[in-house]
């Protein structure tokens, strides 16, 4: 190499080996920058798949949740209405002044405090008391309501079918008094046509309206 540069000098330097140039910057810290947003960025990809797998899951119960809830409240309602609809009943004999069929008797609307005791007997056949009640509001004419009560052929019609939620309805009617006028209370500016047919039926059937039997002190 010194003969070289003896002969040529030392500014010719296109006559050396380019093995022993200088090499160039590496780019081993771009290759590993980038390696390491590859990975970060499948890390991410990754983190996000699972979390709207999470998410779909959380969907799924949520679902499952409301569907549940959807059916227990139906449940509820149908308890509600068949046993404001079992007072209605009660209340029309007793206007009547007729008896329940199959000897049936209506539930006492004294307050607590002043319940009669209990009869020593054992309570009737609740399959031979909802028999009687379905009796009974088969054997309501329409005319008695308008009457007696002021009630339109609506709630005629609601007795005629008082046959497909009599095997709902609670022991004791008053049980679910304040339940059902809460939840009225809590649809009255949402459906005012479900609210309306309901409360009117209160102070009928329980000696209040809608709002006090809702506040009532359990």
């Amino acid at each position: 190499m010194d003969h070289i540069t003896y002969l040529y000098g030392p500014g010719m330097s296109f006559y050396l080996d380019p093995f022993s140039l200088e090499p160039q910057p590496p780019l081993t810290s771009y290759s590993l920058a980038l390696a390491a947003l590859e990975s970060s960025n499948h890390d991410l990809e990754a983190k996000v798949s699972k979390i709207f797998s999470n998410l779909q899951d959380l969907q799924r119960d949520l679902s499952r949740v409301q569907r549940h809830a959807l059916a227990f409240h139906h449940e509820l309602l149908v308890t509600w209405q068949a046993d404001i609809l079992t007072r209605l009943i009660e209340v029309v004999y007793s206007y009547l002044g007729r008896k329940l069929p199959f000897g049936g008797g209506a539930h006492q609307t004294l307050p607590d405090d002043e319940q009669q005791a209990p009869p020593p007997h054992p309570p009737p056949d609740r399959e031979l008391m909802t028999r009687a009640y379905v009796t009974a509001a088969e054997r309501i004419q329409k005319h008695v309501l308008r009457r007696q009560l002021g009630l339109s052929a609506r709630y005629h019609s609601a007795l005629r079918k008082y046959s497909e939620v009599a095997e709902f309805r609670s022991s004791d009617p008053f049980h679910t008094e304040q339940a059902f006028a809460q939840w009225l209370v809590s649809i009255r500016g949402k459906s005012s046509g479900s609210y309306g047919f309901w409360a009117k039926l209160f102070p009928i059937c329980y000696g209040r309206g809608v709002d006090e039997s809702a506040q009532q002190s359990v």
